[in-house]
């Protein structure tokens, strides 16, 4: 599980280099003709995304094409075969009142509680 807020349509430098570091070649990945491109060498069975971000829902998905799906999951995660993978994103955070927050938070209690 990952969580943090979409800055500029991708996640924020310290998230990139943390992944970069922890998804390295000869350690969660080694490469491989076909597809994926590469075997994955973990037990990472699924990736699930928690964000926030103050850009619409809508006006991510027209405008930037769900940019850090693009990203981690047919970029970073897909290549090396995780096949189960979720995101869960709460546009404008800023915007909703403190109960629709709490009921937001609540929900993703539910779904990690599911995961188990």
């Amino acid at each position: 599980m990952l969580a943090f807020p979409i800055w500029w349509e991708a996640m924020p430098a310290p998230t990139k280099g943390f992944i970069d570091k922890v998804v390295a070649k000869g350690i969660a990945y080694r490469p491989h003709q076909g597809w994926p491109p590469m075997t994955n060498q973990t037990k990472l069975r699924g990736v699930t995304i928690i964000t926030v971000m103050g850009t619409p829902g809508l006006a991510y998905r027209l405008l930037f094409s769900d940019a850090i799906t693009k990203i981690l999951f047919r970029g970073t995660f897909g290549k090396i075969g995780v096949k189960n993978l979720r995101w869960f994103n709460h546009p404008r955070p800023d915007r909703r009142t403190d109960q629709a927050r709490r009921r937001a938070l609540a929900d993703i209690q539910k779904k990690f509680a599911a995961l188990n």
